[in-house]
């Protein structure tokens, strides 16, 4: 059985636009067009026409969407733990993700022979957090819960070791050095967190940065590129009269 799984996204939408993407006859349910993504798909998706140009689209499995579509005006239910964690990530972060849950679930096949360690850790993992915000410059963090506190700190180690020897292989990149020097890996609990924040301006920097070892890179190689074959030039008149004495 798939676990259960409910996307909510309110904008501006088009219905011309997402037709393609629709398949069958919608049916009615309550104040939304329910479509199925196909028909040997139970995933299904909503379609909530607002007030003005706003919308509201829901995509899951059906009998999440049903539900959502049914608590739509109705009073709200007491703030679980996970909502507030989500309320909390939302009003900092323009993305955010909550997992609770293993994640070796999500490993794709074959994870586990490649990375057997990789894979024990996951398989002790219990949850994460995560959230990035652009509204004001670069804003990443990550919270993973373990199995306890040894595994977490197992986690940070591990990834506090993978980093190093990445930083390894670009030594001589200041903008890398800068970012190593930004992120914070630390065991607290039972959860290992990182974080990476940089202002505006280092950002602007950041890019800046990279925009010139493009362009160095691609005069470098152009300028490693084999020039034409040169033609020899025809004798001049003056060198054929002097050859003749």
């Amino acid at each position: 059985n798939k676990a259960p799984l409910l996307l909510v996204v309110e904008g501006r939408f088009l219905m011309g636009e997402l037709q393609p993407f629709l398949k069958g006859t919608p049916r009615r349910y309550r104040d939304a067009d329910v479509y199925r993504i196909a028909p040997t798909d139970a995933t299904t998706f909503a379609f909530i026409k607002g007030e003005a140009d706003s919308s509201t689209v829901l995509l899951g499995d059906e009998t999440s969407v049903l539900a959502a579509i049914g608590r739509r005006g109705g009073g709200l239910v007491p703030a679980s733990a996970l909502l507030r964690r989500a309320q909390a990530l939302a009003a900092t972060h323009d993305f955010w993700v909550i997992a609770d849950g293993p994640l070796s679930g999500f490993q794709p096949s074959g994870a586990a022979a490649s990375n057997p360690l990789a894979s024990q850790i996951a398989a002790q993992v219990k949850g994460l957090d995560m959230g990035l915000a652009l509204r004001d410059g670069f804003q990443f963090e990550l919270s993973v819960a373990a199995e306890n506190e040894a595994v977490a700190a197992q986690m940070t180690q591990l990834l506090s070791t993978q980093i190093q020897m990445a930083m390894l292989a670009q030594a001589n990149n200041p903008q890398a050095a800068e970012i190593s020097r930004k992120l914070h890996i630390a065991a607290e609990g039972n959860r290992m967190q990182l974080s990476l924040v940089l202002t505006r301006d280092e950002v602007e920097q950041q890019l800046r940065a990279a925009q010139a070892a493009r362009a160095q890179a691609a005069s470098w190689s152009s300028s490693q590129a084999s020039p034409p074959g040169v033609r020899p030039a025809k004798p001049s008149l003056i060198h054929a009269i002097i050859s003749r004495r």
